[in-house]
């Protein structure tokens, strides 16, 4: 099981289309964006359309630990 974390926003392109490329090569593999944007820009970017999981900028390393626990609970609930 992979977790990939990314910013959402990057300069040559977004999380979204990121996200299309990996999931072609590795359909099963678990994301959690980061972003400083509000959920304004994140809808329009149509993150919450396929899914992906979030976390808002500024963030504790506590608060990201929590995250990804509960990504990587949730996935293994799935199996």
């Amino acid at each position: 099981m992979d977790l990939f974390i990314n910013d959402m926003i990057m300069p040559l392109m977004n999380g979204t289309e990121l996200i299309e490329i990996i999931v072609k090569e590795k359909p099963d593999v678990l994301v959690l964006f980061i972003s400083r944007y509000s959920e304004k820009i994140l809808v329009e970017l149509e993150i919450f359309k396929i899914g992906l999981k979030y976390r808002l900028k500024p963030f504790s390393q506590k608060d990201l630990l929590i995250n990804i626990k509960e990504i990587l609970a949730s996935s293994q609930k799935k199996e």
